[in-house]
């Protein structure tokens, strides 16, 4: 099923492309916000199968990336906090009166996690997988030092993200496509950078305000973000927490050999969560 697309205009005037997954008699809407360097587009298979069960899906490419405008690699939690007020606000649009789950991966998942704590929105629950709490790969003392004093001067210099392709999926064919996709970019800002260390660190400490469901989902053998510190998060989470690692996964569970597994796990959640499903 392809989605519908149009731009819209954001807060701070970024021209934002959205789009969306229509279900017959939506139920529910998830709005999703994709990770660093990709963009929505990578989702249409994944989408498809919610809507398949009454689910719809709503979009956004993030500022820098996909086909909305900005400076490839550039952006910052803020502003993305307004892209997502744009994409809440889009959705209610076309879905007004049903629940919205906010669903996030990657940086996209740390991103939709910060902005639930700090902008306290009206969302029925959250769905996060592989979020950038932590790297697997932190860069060395010595080009942290040097990274830490070009931001004073360079804040909004660009680098190469250090993303290995490989690691995205144990799906071969998906890591092809994403080494040939020309939306996707290996850019990241200084500023960018050290805010998702920072607001990684920060969330891992703040489960304790989490007061709607959440998903948390993680692959055991992801080498872009880190499971062990999405386990962290669970420490004071409660009641409101589901935690699952999928054994031998990579970073994209969306994309991985058993995906069908895990859409299966995610919709019985959902049931679980949910009365309306």
């Amino acid at each position: 099923m392809l989605s519908t697309g149009y731009y819209i205009e954001s807060k701070r005037k970024s021209k934002l492309f959205f789009r969306y997954w229509q279900a017959d008699n939506s139920k529910i809407c998830i709005c999703l916000v994709h990770g660093l360097g990709e963009h929505s587009g990578r989702y249409e298979e994944w989408a498809s199968e919610f809507v398949s069960k009454g689910i719809s899906v709503c979009a956004i490419d993030l500022f820098g990336h996909g086909i909305s405008t900005g400076k490839r690699g550039r952006g910052s939690f803020k502003k993305f906090y307004s892209n997502i007020d744009s994409l809440i606000n889009e959705t209610e649009k076309h879905y007004p009166n049903i629940p919205i789950i906010l669903y996030g991966h990657s940086l996209g998942g740390s991103i939709a996690i910060n902005y639930y704590f700090e902008k306290k929105p009206k969302v029925s629950g959250l769905i996060i997988t592989s979020p950038w709490f932590k790297l697997t790969f932190p860069a060395r003392t010595y080009k942290i030092l040097i990274a830490k004093l070009l931001k004073i001067f360079l804040p909004f210099l660009t680098v190469e993200n250090g993303i290995n392709p490989d690691y995205i999926s144990r799906n071969k064919s998906v890591v092809e496509e994403y080494k040939t996709d020309k939306l996707i970019h290996s850019k990241i800002s200084l500023k960018l950078y050290f805010e998702a260390v920072n607001y990684g660190k920060d969330a891992i400490g703040m489960g304790y305000m989490l007061r709607v469901p959440l998903l948390l989902m993680h692959g055991s053998a992801d080498n872009i973000t880190s499971c062990k510190s999405t386990s962290l998060f669970t420490r004071n989470t409660g009641k409101f927490n589901t935690l699952k690692i999928w054994e031998g996964c990579f970073h994209e569970l969306h994309h991985e050999p058993n995906r069908m597994e895990v859409f299966e796990y995610i919709m019985n959640w959902m049931k679980d969560n949910f009365k309306k499903l």
